[in-house]
């Protein structure tokens, strides 16, 4: 049965209606109808919509079940009995579809709960318990694994498949944590993804999981575009989270943002960094970093990594150094490291606290077209611990950094030249307009020959630009100092500006 609908008077209705008559008449024409008429709605009701299968098929309440792997059918999960078991029968008959961590329960594996999977693996809960309130934070709303053992990785997923981890927590009982109830023999991690040997895991997804209490709690093996976002990591030994790649093998970073790590710091001296990472192609935003050796530790590897965007981070109370970066093979990257905040004022991690920013010299020219930009450091370090120091580097911009020195003693600022040698560092580098605050001992040092250089503040006098370093800077830069005399590069004046020139500051 169909209808016929007229256009008449240009009202906003027959407007409508005739829009609709005019895209049915050319359905209708398909479909042996008369052009310009519009079926009726019991007919598109009535009709099939892909060939002879109906719109919507009812199905029993156990295929609704059997959409999902429920822990619950074949684990105990009462917090007392081993669910190994049951655990490793989940994942063997999940064949692609998502395993569910029912909340208010708790599921113990006593040994590693090995996968090698031909579909996609995926673990998901109805919370991690980390958040503001008692409600969050309530095991009764928390989907909670609590291992029961500390020798070896919590899940071990080998395949080319993503994998996906969502929304609940890995809490390790404290009797088999490192450093506590006398146990010692913590290792591996909570999750571990790993394509084949060689060979790349794709888009692997880990998003709002917790693990706490393992030696490791994140590591990826030959990663591709892996997004690792919202998780909450503490109490680790090794490790927090590590993004690896086979030898030879180009890996992906993907995404790591809106993370938060809670280390033990100082005490337990024997954690590592928050993050490690061995590929490039990486954007690592807005993470929240405290308690490691090193919040951010770079050291690529297995071929030229491409870029590395890290900003907006927050990095607090780490005991050795903010962020460091290095190749171990030659592998080649640029980095843009901006908007980050770094910041050291515990005098129990300033004694041991080296660096924030350190770029190594490992014998290869690596680092390219590099930004160290806009960032925020404000700390209370020990003499001689320095802010940056780039030791090579070729095309790299030092720039628009803000140094605050809240203690009394005198750590360094900026310093570009090699441990060695500063044979590593190509012109240009530029280092401009960055901002000291405090007293700095020194603000700047340089290798002769590399770095072209600007600085107006108020706070460089005639002798600091004649002495050192600072009278190597390259032909171009220019600097204003506080008691300069106009016409002159001489002190005793109200303040002037200067340029390099000739391989002497000039006005």
């Amino acid at each position: 049965m169909t209808t016929s609908r007229t256009p008449s008077a240009p009202s906003r209705r027959s407007i409508l209606a005739f829009g609709l008559a005019g895209a049915a008449g050319a359905i209708g024409t398909a479909r042996g109808q008369t052009p310009g008429t519009v079926p009726a709605i019991s007919d598109l009701r009535a009709r099939p919509r892909y060939g002879s299968v109906p719109a919507t098929v009812e199905r029993p309440l156990s295929a609704h079940f059997g959409d999902m792997v429920n822990l619950l059918d074949h684990c105990p999960g009462n917090g007392l009995d081993s669910d190994q078991a049951g655990l490793t029968k989940a994942a063997s008959v999940a064949q692609g579809r998502p395993i569910l961590v029912v909340p208010g329960r708790q599921f113990r594996p006593e040994a590693t709960i090995t996968v090698e999977s031909g579909a996609p693996f995926t673990v998901i809960g109805w919370g991690n318990g980390f958040g503001p309130g008692a409600a969050v934070q309530d095991e009764a709303a928390t989907s909670l694994i609590r291992p029961i053992f500390g020798a070896g990785h919590v899940f071990d997923v080998r395949s080319l498949y993503p994998a996906r981890f969502e929304n609940f927590r890995i809490d390790v009982h404290p009797s088999f944590r490192n450093k506590q109830g006398g146990y010692d023999g913590n290792s591996g991690a909570g999750i571990l993804v790993r394509g084949p040997t060689n060979n790349v895991n794709s888009s692997s997804i880990f998003r709002d999981v917790a693990v706490v209490g393992k030696n490791q709690c994140l590591r990826l093996l030959g990663p591709f575009v892996p997004q690792i976002t919202g998780c909450r990591f503490m109490a680790w030994n090794g490790r927090a989270v590590e993004i690896a790649t086979y030898p030879g093998t180009e890996g992906n970073g993907g995404e790591v943002r809106d993370n938060m790590w809670f280390g033990q710091g100082m005490n337990q001296p024997g954690s590592g960094p928050c993050l490690y990472t061995e590929v490039g192609y990486t954007k690592i935003v807005s993470n929240k970093m405290g308690g490691g050796s090193i919040a951010i530790d770079v050291a690529v590897r297995g071929a030229n990594a491409g870029d590395l965007n890290i900003y907006d981070n927050t990095m607090e109370d780490q005991y050795t150094g903010s962020a460091r970066f290095r190749t171990q093979d030659g592998s080649t990257l640029t980095v843009y490291f901006e908007r980050n905040w770094m910041s050291i004022l515990s005098p129990v991690y300033a004694a041991t606290f080296q660096y924030h920013i350190i770029v190594e010299d490992n014998g290869a020219d690596w680092l390219e077209s590099s930004t160290i930009r806009g960032n925020r450091v404000r700390s209370a370090l020990e003499n001689g611990a320095r802010y940056i120091w780039v030791q090579t580097g070729d095309n790299v911009d030092i720039d628009h950094n803000k140094l605050i020195n809240l203690g009394s003693n005198t750590p360094r600022g900026i310093d570009v030249y090699g441990p060695a040698s500063s044979d590593r560092l190509k012109k240009p580098i530029r280092v401009r307009h960055n901002n000291f605050k405090g007293v700095f001992s020194p603000k700047y040092s340089f290798a002769p020959g590399v770095a072209s250089f600007e600085h107006f503040d108020a706070d460089m006098t005639v002798a600091q630009l004649a002495d050192g370093s600072l009278g190597a800077v390259l032909d171009g830069s220019r600097v204003y100092a506080s008691d300069g005399a106009p016409g002159s590069f001489t002190g005793g004046g109200t303040g002037a500006h200067y340029r390099r020139q000739g391989g002497a500051w000039a006005p």
